[in-house]
């Protein structure tokens, strides 16, 4: 260590973090420093006494454990560019589309992309706002809700935080813990694949800065038990929840009125999934205005292109739409249900558009179900997968009743 005053800044170069990391590490208390006028200087002996605490060794952990999910395939597992499947049910996709209202807007082709969007989305969060019934500071929009989960981990941990997330779940938020620094706790599931809500007491901790749950989840399509989320959130006011809701529009019970009433909830929504526009790239966060303003802080300007934001805000005047899809979508699932069950095939409890399925026994393992249906024109998504996963499972997403049949044909003839 030389033997002069850092500033926060030169901490911030030496220990390969952002300054504000290091700006909260200093505000928590955790790292020593003094301040003269506006600027904060840390001595050299308090540094090296900082490191020795292990936080070095914590960063260099988590960087290993970043190299070995990557190493591990976990992120390929349903991103891979591969060749199309004319019946797939693998992505969950909204089977009808999107509103007839957007493809006529598509139509008229009345969008400039010359000119920059709107620096944050100011037209969008008015009409978000004004239709679940939030306030503009408190609607945040992003590129999709991965983005949004991304800005989360980035705004509320800091490097040797822990982040408590489902063991079997969307297996981003893992490698999203990884890539800030922070240290993915695993919550056990039950034996049934649901949370396991009792161990999450034992896991809290001073450590525990943040809570991430899918509602529902995936890959099991399970919702929330929101009894039991709630009981935690008022008795952790200082642990930021934040609920992934991507697939709330084709079932399940929302956590948008926790929003309302806990100043330390985050719920993040897609227009991907109910509203048939993932490939537009568009999500939005609400939250306290407070907590509002911090992911703000930590955003880029102009991350929502100008055609999502404008198509965005055409698909919020059809909320009849999103009705219509959650119908659809709840009587795809129990045709799926129904035609498994008859052929054998056992499942998890479901209350959206996935179905966790396990595979007969016809089947040596998973890779070589998918192996069969591939010759036949068919995908879905491995459950090989998912961290968790305790035997030979598939995640089936309902497409239209069309391609459900189809499908339905072909595990037919793969059982005889």
């Amino acid at each position: 260590m030389k033997e002069r005053y850092y500033s926060l800044r030169e901490v911030a170069a030496l220990l390969n973090v952002s300054y504000m990391t290091i700006y909260r590490w200093v505000s928590a208390g955790k790292l020593k420093a003094f301040q003269t006028g506006r600027q904060f200087r840390v001595d050299p002996k308090d540094l090296q006494d900082f490191i020795d605490r292990g936080e070095k060794i914590n960063l260099a952990s988590v960087s290993n454990s970043l190299s070995k999910f990557i190493g591990s395939g976990m992120m390929d597992y349903a991103y891979i560019e591969s060749r199309k499947f004319d019946i797939d049910l693998s992505l969950g996709v909204n089977p009808l589309g999107c509103s007839k209202r957007v493809q006529d807007f598509y139509e008229q082709k009345a969008i400039s992309f010359s000119n920059y969007s709107q620096v944050i989305s100011q037209s969008l969060r008015e009409k978000i706002a004004s239709v679940y019934g939030f306030t503009e500071e408190e609607i945040l929009t992003g590129p999709g809700a991965a983005e949004l989960l991304h800005l989360c981990y980035a705004t509320f941990v800091n490097p040797g935080d822990e982040v408590l997330i489902p063991e079997l779940t969307f297996p981003p938020l893992e490698f999203l813990a990884i890539l800030t620094h922070a240290q993915p706790i695993f919550i056990p599931s039950a034996d049934d694949y649901d949370l396991d809500y009792k161990s999450i007491e034992g896991l809290m901790s001073s450590k525990v800065k943040m809570i991430v749950l899918c509602n529902p989840n995936n890959p099991t399509g399970r919702m929330l038990n929101q009894l039991k989320v709630e009981e935690y959130v008022r008795n952790y006011p200082n642990i930021i929840f934040v609920i992934d809701e991507a697939n709330i529009d084709f079932g399940g019970i929302s956590f948008l009125p926790l929003a309302h009433k806990y100043n330390n909830i985050v719920v993040i929504r897609s227009f991907s999934k109910g509203f048939g526009l993932a490939g537009l790239r568009v999500g939005f966060v609400t939250a306290h205005k407070d907590l509002i303003y911090a992911m703000r802080r930590r955003q880029t300007p102009f991350s929502v292109n100008v055609f999502a934001q404008k198509f965005a805000e055409v698909a919020l005047e059809d909320m009849p739409f999103l009705v219509a899809t959650r119908e659809y979508a709840q009587k795809e699932r129990r045709y799926l249900e129904v035609e498994l069950d008859r052929l054998g095939y056992t499942f998890e409890k479901s209350d959206s558009n996935y179905l966790l399925v396990k595979v007969t026994e016809k089947f040596k393992n998973v890779t070589a179900f998918i192996q069969a249906i591939n010759k036949k024109n068919a995908n879905v998504v491995s459950g090989d997968d998912f961290k968790g996963l305790r035997g030979q499972y598939v995640r089936l997403s309902p497409r239209t009743h069309e391609v459900n049949v189809k499908f339905v044909r072909i595990l037919e003839e793969l059982e005889k």
